[in-house]
């Protein structure tokens, strides 16, 4: 693997990638593999795609596009209505503070940083985020209430930037309560006839 990525492996020649998708399985991966055999290629690399998706933040919002096209250096939201579900920015945290804990430059953690503290300073329903967010606003854009696709890792990614934090960010801890308690509230439904629980949606 370690030959592979040193001689093969040119993120910068690839067209069209999902930021959120990009980062938590490509920049993600390196990462691990960097963590786990201390090889510095497997940082450089990450770094190096981490890099060319840096486009993506280039918005007043500070919420970053979805699709970023690494060759060109361009960035777009094809989804709908130009909006992004709110799981992409809310999920690139723990791999762009490692990146910057791990090279030392400041930039990863920063537009990951600056994207979270606008998601975190949206309305909520008792804790819980609409679908989608604008990148061009900043503002909440509509969408159900769910714990499935767009939202999910929105509240995963709460508890586990308080953990990598060392307990120190209580924000994150604070937000994942609020959630929680929204989400026994408005989400969890018993289906008593055939002794289930289960979660559904709210608009």
């Amino acid at each position: 693997a370690q030959q592979w990525v040193s001689s093969s492996f040119h993120p910068m020649h690839t067209g069209n990638v999902n930021l959120f998708e990009c980062t938590i399985r490509i920049v993600g991966g390196l990462l691990s593999a960097f963590a786990l055999s201390g090889e510095k290629i497997f940082l450089t690399k990450a770094a190096e795609t981490a890099d060319g998706m840096m486009p993506a933040f280039k918005t007043a919002s500070g919420i970053p596009h979805s699709d970023v096209n690494l060759a060109r250096g361009t960035a777009d939201d094809p989804g709908p209505g130009g909006n992004v579900g709110i799981s992409e920015p809310s999920s690139i945290q723990l791999e762009y503070r490692y990146l910057s804990r791990a090279t030392g430059d400041p930039k990863y953690r920063q537009v990951a940083d600056k994207a979270m503290d606008v998601l975190l300073s949206l309305p909520k329903r008792d804790g819980l985020a609409d679908m989608f967010v604008s990148s061009r606003s900043g503002r909440s854009a509509g969408g159900r209430i769910t714990l499935g696709a767009r939202v999910d890792s929105y509240y995963e990614y709460l508890l586990k930037q308080w953990l990598q934090t060392g307990k120190s960010e209580d924000k994150f801890r604070s937000a994942w309560e609020d959630a929680v308690a929204g989400i026994k509230k408005h989400l969890v439904v018993s289906l008593w006839a055939l002794g289930w629980t289960a979660t559904t949606s709210i608009c």
